[in-house]
């Protein structure tokens, strides 16, 4: 919490919320009583956590409106299902590779210098090649 003796904003925020136990809360009230500009943002968070429980504290007692609730019990639509198989099977090819080179790594068969000689290699070979 502290940094050489500065204690950092989360735990002035926790603070500002009445977050933290009784060691810390004296260590922070400590702190702000030292430095002003810190106390004065605590207070101004704290004053806009009240102003905003006031403004929006009635929305929570409001109904979930209709259009909403038959979003949700919607099925997913049928066009949207070929974009996630889509994703889906690029994201398990990617993981699969990535699996594969770090196994590969890990078992001594296959070493970082030698896929960039090889690499290197291809590309002396391929680069002349006029008719690809």
């Amino acid at each position: 919490m502290t940094d050489a003796g500065r204690i950092d904003d989360w735990a002035l925020h926790a603070y500002a919320d009445n977050e933290v136990s009784g060691e810390q809360r004296a260590e922070i009230e400590q702190f702000l009583r030292s430095d002003p500009d810190a106390a004065q943002r605590v207070e101004g968070w704290r004053r806009q956590r009240e102003m905003l429980k006031q403004a929006f504290d009635g929305v929570l007692d409001e109904p979930l409106p209709h259009s909403l609730k038959a979003a949700l019990r919607a099925p997913i639509s049928l066009a949207a299902k070929p974009y996630l198989a889509m994703a889906a099977a690029v994201a398990l090819l990617l993981l699969g590779g990535l699996a594969g080179w770090f196994s590969a790594i890990q078992t001594g068969r296959m070493d970082v210098a030698d896929v960039a000689r090889e690499a290197i290699a291809a590309h002396e070979v391929y680069a002349v090649e006029v008719r690809h």
